[in-house]
């Protein structure tokens, strides 16, 4: 009953609440104490059990990942050196900062791999609600109006009105693929480290690692950054997916760059 009591767990909360009254008290309980069994297992037993599961839903992990990151990366450099030939005249820091989006956003396939496949179908899938919705546009609002007070202080998205067409598709390119990254890390792996999905503590945790990873520099920033991955976690932690995280978050970065022209 060890891997039927992972498998329990794997779904999200709001499936297991309606899936709970077709099972009566006794197997509930089953499900329950095998996955606690399963979690006094050393991790060598551990991964046998996964191993288990995987085989029982047929799920391997796919290189499709891969492939996708290489590909980003190839065209990315290709892109580096045609901005390199066409626009001589950019300060190499610049060149640099535009090109940092891009270059996360091609990684980013690579951060599937930090999620267990059989996660990955809950986690992107589509599942919409009126509610979800709701806090969905009232978040992205908020997260829009953060970013335009980031943008007071950072130097290159200030300055997006003022790039060429060519320097700006890059940028927006970068705005748009590289929160795939982000937001499995700090709103995915980061809180499961503390314990399943929802993990308020695991979410807090993420969201102050990931103020620092943005390097504020300025206690106004700091908070900003703060505030901005709070809605981004209150999204997740509603919709229970990652879906509606990375939609929001990818209008709001493309949204304020777009508002910049």
């Amino acid at each position: 009953m060890q891997w039927a009591g992972l498998l329990w767990h794997l779904l999200e909360p709001g499936v297991r609440r309606k899936v709970a009254p077709y099972l009566t008290n006794s197997e509930l309980q089953e499900l329950n104490r095998g996955y606690r069994s399963y979690r006094r297992l050393s991790a060598h037993e551990k991964a046998d059990i996964e191993t288990a599961v995987a085989a029982r839903t047929h799920l391997k992990r796919s290189s499709w990942p891969m492939i996708c990151s290489m590909v980003g990366m190839i065209l990315t450099g290709f892109l580096f050196i045609a901005h390199l030939i066409t626009q001589p005249d950019i300060a190499d820091t610049t060149r640099l900062a535009l090109f940092q989006a891009p270059i996360l956003g091609s990684l980013a396939p690579l951060t599937l791999y930090l999620l267990p496949p059989y996660r990955l179908r809950i986690l992107f899938q589509p599942r919409a609600s009126l509610e979800t919705i709701i806090v969905m546009f009232f978040c992205t609002l908020g997260l829009i109006w953060t970013l335009v007070y980031i943008g007071f202080e950072d130097v290159l998205p200030a300055q997006s009105s003022r790039l060429d067409q060519f320097s700006f598709a890059i940028l927006f390119l970068g705005a748009i693929s590289a929160p795939l990254l982000e937001e499995i890390v700090f709103r995915e792996f980061i809180p499961t480290l503390l314990g399943p999905a929802p993990h308020y503590a695991g979410h807090l945790l993420a969201i102050v690692l990931f103020t620092i990873a943005h390097l504020p520099s300025t206690y106004t920033m700091f908070g900003l950054y703060l505030l901005a991955a709070g809605f981004l976690a209150v999204i997740r932690i509603q919709s229970e997916t990652l879906f509606y995280c990375l939609l929001s978050h990818a209008i709001a970065n493309g949204g304020i760059l777009l508002l910049d022209l």
